[in-house]
């Protein structure tokens, strides 16, 4: 059987199982969980590799694909909310788009001199110039304008000098008039003095600086070179380490390590050499699998 029809012939069982009573497959792609899934499944569906092999055994290869991708849960991030690039702004439609970056410079972006072609060589073999990029981005911005509620945002300064407003954004101040632009900052300023709002507050003084100062028969009497910058830089770090004994904390959300899947391979071979005593039986497959579950269910693992 050929991949890619298998890919294809799954994905169309898979959504049609799935699909909810009125057609849709918001369920079926929902979560975390459904957006990795439905990466995995572009990237099957767009492989190029060639692979023949029996349909049976179509199952264990896709378990074999999945076995090795893990779902983590998004942090601080609000479903409805994206940052998207130009492209992707183009393509989908939201209920409301922020235009951010709106300076020259930043878009458009300054066209760049190429060090090693220079603008008549280009031209001599038919390259785009710089400046069709420009148009690109005008397009893009012209798109985003066509959404149903849009914010115009950009930075007042850039580094230590004031920001040039975008070339889009002067000219649309300058056809609208002056009394439409000062009503389009009249309601930009709400937003603001939202978010401004959140830095609102009793003044409060920071923490201290910490100063330990251990006795001398508990400080270290060498260090390496590497703890020497440290020492220079951040000597509280060399404080907590070689004085208090505290070590980094491991991720909260992490793949595991080599380590981690080493004890867990050691743990159950382990209790399956101490529970099967003829590893030739047919009933040592089950063993296996039973030893496979107690430790995964032991180290808390979905299984």
């Amino acid at each position: 059987a050929d991949l890619a029809a298998l890919v294809r012939a799954s994905v169309a069982t898979l959504e049609n199982l799935g699909r909810t009573a009125d057609g849709g497959l918001g369920e079926l792609y929902a979560g975390d969980a459904g957006e990795k899934l439905a990466e995995l499944l572009r990237g099957l569906v767009a492989a190029s590799a060639s692979l023949s092999f029996a349909a049976t055994e179509w199952p264990d290869i896709m378990a074999a694909l999945i076995a090795p991708e893990s779902v983590k849960p998004a942090q601080g991030t609000d479903r409805n909310i994206a940052i998207w690039g130009a492209l992707e702004a183009r393509l989908l439609t939201v209920d409301t788009l922020v235009i951010g970056g709106l300076n020259e410079g930043g878009w458009p972006r300054k066209p760049e001199s190429d060090r090693f072609m220079s603008r008549l060589m280009k031209t001599g073999i038919d390259l785009e110039p710089p400046e069709r990029r420009i148009g690109l981005a005008a397009h893009d911005f012209q798109m985003a304008m066509g959404a149903g509620k849009v914010v115009l945002s950009r930075s007042a300064r850039a580094g230590d000098a004031p920001a040039v407003p975008s070339r889009w954004l002067q000219r649309l101040l300058t056809f609208i008039g002056n009394n439409q632009a000062a009503e389009l900052r009249r309601r930009g300023d709400e937003l603001l003095a939202w978010a401004r709002a959140l830095d609102t507050g009793p003044r409060r003084d920071f923490a201290p600086r910490p100063q330990p100062k251990p006795p001398l028969s508990v400080r270290p009497t060498h260090f390496s070179v590497t703890e020497i910058e440290t020492l220079r830089r951040d000597p509280y770090a060399v404080y907590a380490r070689r004085i208090l004994g505290l070590m980094p904390l491991d991720q909260v959300i992490r793949d595991p390590g080599a380590a981690e899947r080493g004890t867990l391979f050691h743990a159950i071979l382990h209790l399956f050499s101490g529970s099967v005593a003829d590893p030739r039986t047919p009933e040592a497959l089950a063993g296996l699998i039973a030893a496979g579950r107690a430790c995964f269910a032991e180290a808390a693992l979905p299984a």
